[in-house]
């Protein structure tokens, strides 16, 4: 029983990641998909502390993208990667880009080729299962600076199952 936590435009809010990160702590996620828009690679190295695999791709707002390169180079058993990532799970192929490129974002959700497709960039939450049966899962944005709500998901494989979770974003 797989569970994947899903995040997206963090935009260098430590405090949401690190609120993010226990949530993802809590709910035992198995792995944690960032769909871009991390930033700066301080904002980076706090997400690397989660001790939970990593699977990330840039965004349009990925700054230093080389020196991000450069800090994931000595943490081998997270990926990342510029446009798109795909990673076959539990026999369901999950692709994840931000979603910056229609182009690309439209191709992985209608190839016919994956089971999740999850996304960015928008700062608006969204789950829908289209027609030919994929999943589509934007978690919304973890900074709260766009909407001043931060959100992160977790997808079940098996069964597939999407929840929205709330996460803490500014300090009180």
């Amino acid at each position: 029983m797989t569970r994947i936590g899903v995040m997206s435009d963090s935009h260098d809010n430590v405090f949401a990641i690190k609120n993010a990160i226990e949530l993802f702590k809590r709910e035992n996620v198995d792995y944690i998909f960032h769909c871009g828009d991390i930033v700066a690679p301080f904002a980076l190295k706090v997400l690397l502390t989660a001790d939970i695999p990593l699977r990330i791709v840039f965004g349009n707002n990925d700054g230093e993208k080389n020196v991000n390169r450069q800090v994931m180079k000595n943490f081998p058993q997270h990926k990342l990667t510029e446009l798109i990532l795909i990673e076959e799970i539990d026999g369901k192929k999950i692709a994840m880009t931000h979603g910056h490129v229609t182009e690309v974002k439209e191709l992985l959700l209608h190839s016919g080729n994956n089971d999740v497709v999850l996304t960015g960039h928008t700062h608006q939450k969204l789950q829908q299962t289209l027609d030919n049966g994929v999943l589509h899962v934007n978690p919304g944005e973890t900074c709260g600076w766009v909407t001043e709500h931060a959100t992160v998901s977790i997808i079940e494989l098996e069964p597939l199952s999407v929840t929205f979770k709330d996460v803490a974003h500014l300090p009180k």
